[in-house]
């Protein structure tokens, strides 16, 4: 008699980012702008998630996440600053699909 063993494989892809606002190297934005950024499926913030606002000079900015859907929200707490003191945003953070928040 035949085994009938079977595996299922469940292949999650991560989710990728599909645009920004304001778009990269935009200029003249305003000071009390939201960070947002698009990704090509829903998502939400793994445990221990790493995001880092900073200053051109590396001066960490407070802020405050949201997730709507497929957008993640960054709103600093503090004006941000006008050139020549230029922000950068990294992020480093296992996110998440819905998908695989439900399993």
């Amino acid at each position: 008699m035949a085994s009938s063993n079977t595996n299922n494989l469940n292949v999650v892809v991560p989710p990728t980012v599909t645009s920004t606002s304001p778009a990269n190297n935009t200029v003249n934005i305003a000071t009390n702008s939201i960070v947002k950024i698009n990704f090509n499926q829903s998502i939400k913030l793994a445990t221990n998630s790493w995001i880092e606002f900073k200053n051109a000079s590396g001066t960490t900015k407070p802020f405050t996440t949201t997730i709507t859907g497929n957008t993640l929200n960054i709103t600093p707490t503090t004006a941000l600053q006008m050139p020549p003191n230029i922000q950068s945003l990294y992020i480093q953070t296992p996110l998440q699909t819905q998908q695989e928040h439900q399993d």
